[in-house]
């Protein structure tokens, strides 16, 4: 994704789901890679767990984003 922070991509559920389809991202993760406000990110976030498209997931290490078929 340093690719979509190198080019000022936008972030889109899209292209949040592409990134968490295959492992766990933390939110921070997310926000760096698009170069993007956490409060964007996290309202993008909230629509898609309202969607089942993704789960948050909570461990000692922050919170992280898994695909709805993810496991962590």
């Amino acid at each position: 994704m340093e690719i979509a922070k190198e080019q000022g991509v936008r972030a889109t559920s899209d292209l949040i789901l592409s990134m968490v389809a295959n492992r766990p991202h933390s939110v921070k993760q997310i926000t760096h890679a698009f170069s993007a406000r956490s409060y964007e990110v996290v309202k993008l976030l909230s629509d898609m767990v309202r969607k089942g498209q993704v789960e948050v997931k909570s461990t000692n290490e922050g919170l992280f984003v898994v695909g709805a078929n993810t496991h962590l």
